[in-house]
């Protein structure tokens, strides 16, 4: 199984690999700076178009106060049979009465401007944040690439860390394929929805149904909010908000981001040094703790979820325990083998490849209890 050809090919992947991220860095370094000019440009219409509003409806006030002014002169002029004058105030409302007829037409477009640039300016933000979250993503992984423990592992013709090398290769395949089902089952699907609802307000809009289409454009505002909020959760599984600051941090926002969607009480405990904890161990950790308290709200419909972190001189812990259905853990394994999901073996074998223990307590009704631990490298702490 070990060959030298196998080595170069591994050192050719993970220097490809290496070289393609940075390209793809410094994309999105150069689309963000596009995109900022961009916003720019927007919220100097915006204003230009705001300004323009505010003129528009003094000049309409202006108007209007004529237009009640002129309409008086005519009930004055027709009540005293005065033709000539009665004529003249007759013109002059006539004409502030189109006038204003024109001022709001013309207010109705600079506003559906100004909702059109307002929405444009929303969306350069998200893709903003988007690409922020991106390049962090790709920074992160340029720092696993060129973490030493791994070229050292590429450089090591021992059998173990081949099969460690292997193994983790193995892992980044399955979170490839979990992610993909996911996000087609999830916003994927929820984006299509939309479209057809979408579909179908237009035909009762061309039908004359408004009711009808307003309120399946109503559903389609439902959609979508559901959909972003598959995509918020995704991109923070993806990169974590807060990692860098700390493992407890980045756990804590996601907490809260899930106890707001679905409800769940979470709760924190945590002793030691856990901001200390290496970058590449934070990620780590953060996936299985994440896939812990996922699985405690999507499968076990827990109501109440506890997490205790503990960063020691040798070792960092972490109990993850929830008040959920539970399960039978044998059962479940082989369930999951079956179906192709790799929820629980990814949790496994994230531990066990920074050398950590891993276990599951569970029981039907009985509610489920993660522990693991992870060894430090002293250097790191």
């Amino acid at each position: 199984m070990k060959s030298d050809s196998i080595y170069t090919r591994l050192k050719n992947i993970h220097e490809k690999v290496s070289g393609y991220i940075s390209s793809n860095l410094a994309s999105v370094s150069g689309i963000r700076e596009q995109e900022s000019t961009r916003l720019k440009e927007i919220r100097e219409k915006f204003d230009f178009v705001q300004k323009n509003i505010v003129e528009l409806i003094e000049a309409s006030d202006k108007a209007e106060e004529a237009y009640k002014f002129a309409r008086q002169k005519l009930v004055d002029a027709t009540r005293e049979g005065d033709g000539p004058s009665q004529r003249q105030a007759y013109d002059r409302a006539e004409h502030l009465m189109k006038m204003l007829a024109t001022f709001e037409e013309r207010e109705r477009n600079l506003k559906q401007q100004r909702e059109y640039l307002s929405l444009e300016e929303r969306e350069i933000l998200k893709y903003l944040a988007r690409s922020d979250e991106m390049a962090n993503k790709f920074r992160l992984a340029l720092e696993l690439l060129r973490d030493q423990s791994i070229n050292a592992m590429l450089g090591d013709s021992n059998e173990k860390s081949f099969s460690v090398l292997l193994a983790a290769l193995s892992l980044a395949e399955r979170d490839s394929r979990t992610l993909a089902r996911d996000l087609h089952d999830g916003p994927a699907q929820r984006l299509s929805g939309a479209i057809m609802l979408y579909d179908l307000s237009d035909r009762y809009f061309q039908t004359g149904r408004t009711e009808e289409a307003l309120a399946e454009f109503r559903k389609v505002k439902t959609q979508m909010q559901e959909a972003m909020a598959d995509i918020r959760a995704f991109l923070f599984q993806i990169y974590p908000q807060g990692l860098e600051e700390g493992l407890d941090v980045a756990l804590q926002r996601y907490a809260k981001q899930a106890s707001d969607r679905y409800g769940v009480d979470i709760t924190f405990q945590s002793s030691g040094d856990i901001v200390a904890l290496p970058m590449a161990l934070r990620s780590n950790l953060f996936k299985i703790i994440h896939q812990a308290m996922d699985n405690a709200i999507q499968r076990g419909e827990a109501k109440s979820i506890k997490i205790t972190l503990s960063a020691g001189s040798e070792a960092f812990s972490a109990r993850i325990a929830d008040d959920g259905m539970g399960f039978d853990v044998n059962k479940a394994r082989m369930a999951a083998q079956t179906r192709g999901s790799y929820g629980l073996m990814n949790m496994e074998e994230r531990t066990r490849l920074f050398g950590g223990n891993f276990s599951i307590d569970s029981a039907p009704g009985k509610g489920t209890v993660v522990t693991m631990s992870v060894p430090l490298p002293e250097d790191d702490m």
